[in-house]
């Protein structure tokens, strides 16, 4: 077995359990304390959370648990002059400004980048 694939072994990746008293930003916050997640959720959890205003089978909502949702997020290592946004249209608009959004986009689908 690889250091690898040992190191993923180990790795906890059941989410958060469900809490009727919080938010799902508030069960994931643990991933900030916890150096085990903390490299790889700060970069995805924040991205998520633009989405938080719609539940599981995406219906909109503007609470849960019946608390406010915070759909604040920043989108970090990306060519973009504010990388913080609130909701999904704020997070699509910032996306839409980026180079490298296009360059990976263009890529994944296999047709030329638009700025080539």
């Amino acid at each position: 077995m690889s250091a690898a694939t040992a190191a993923a072994a180990r790795i906890n990746a059941n989410p958060p359990a469900l809490d009727p008293t919080l938010t799902t930003r508030a069960r994931y916050a643990a991933h900030d304390k916890d150096p085990s997640c903390f490299g790889c959720h700060r970069l995805i959890d924040k991205v998520g959370f633009a989405f938080e205003d719609y539940d599981g089978v995406g219906r909109h909502r503007m609470t849960e648990n019946g608390m406010p949702l915070d759909l604040s997020g920043e989108l970090l290592n990306l060519d973009v002059q504010a990388p913080a946004f609130t909701g999904s249209q704020e997070f699509a608009t910032m996306l839409s400004t980026s180079q490298q959004a296009a360059s990976a986009a263009s890529r994944r689908s296999g047709c030329a980048s638009p700025t080539a």
